[in-house]
């Protein structure tokens, strides 16, 4: 009754905590959803401030990060028996990368005199609470899957650790009733068709 009691706690813990971590997952990409149209904003703007070139031309280098875009297409080559050159993946769009590609524009925005916009939406000010959630959303769903994988260690190890889950425990107490009683007894029959699975390895 114990271990029932502890198993169903840890399985209610479970789906708390991965409802958790869904909601986590849907916060930050509702977040995140407006990074690449700002970014895009955020250059148009410097292009009209009257930037120097060179700035200008920093900020299309680290919006190509934002966006996981070479700064040329790789070339196909007009022999088709010709193998495809390697190359190396400038794709950088995990989460945390695109956090940091943006701080890198806005720090960027914010030593350019000349970037002086006139919309809320694209002040660094506003920019630097924009990447505080980032940041939150992000370290957000980083917590709920720790929380969530380590529950459902603690729910899996109540199941299907040896000797002491419930599972082993399970199948000593039908050997235990069949030893008991017969095979054949009304007690053995009563529990021989009940289903416990282990965990495939």
């Amino acid at each position: 009754q114990t271990q029932l009691s502890n198993i169903q706690n840890a399985q209610a813990d479970l789906v708390k905590k991965q409802t958790s971590l869904n909601t986590s997952i849907d916060q930050r990409i509702k977040t995140f959803s407006n990074l690449k149209p700002l970014t895009t904003k955020l250059l148009n703007a410097l292009i009209v401030s009257g930037a120097e070139p060179l700035n200008i031309q920093t900020a299309k280098t680290i919006t190509r990060k934002i966006f996981g875009k070479r700064a040329t297409p790789i070339q196909t080559p007009a022999d088709p028996n010709q193998p495809i050159p390697n190359t190396t993946s400038v794709s950088q769009l995990s989460y945390t990368n695109q956090v940091a590609h943006f701080s890198a524009l806005t720090e960027l925005l914010s030593n350019i005199s000349q970037y002086q916009p006139n919309e809320t939406e694209l002040k660094t000010t506003q920019l630097q609470t924009y990447i505080t959630q980032l940041e939150t959303a992000n370290t957000n769903v980083t917590q709920a899957t720790t929380n969530a994988s380590n529950t459902r260690i603690i729910r899996n190890n109540q199941l299907y650790a040896p000797q002491t889950g419930i599972i082993d425990i399970a199948y000593n107490i039908k050997s235990y009733i069949k030893s008991l009683y017969g095979p054949s007894s009304k007690q053995y029959k009563q529990i021989s068709g009940i289903k416990f699975t282990r965990k495939k390895e």
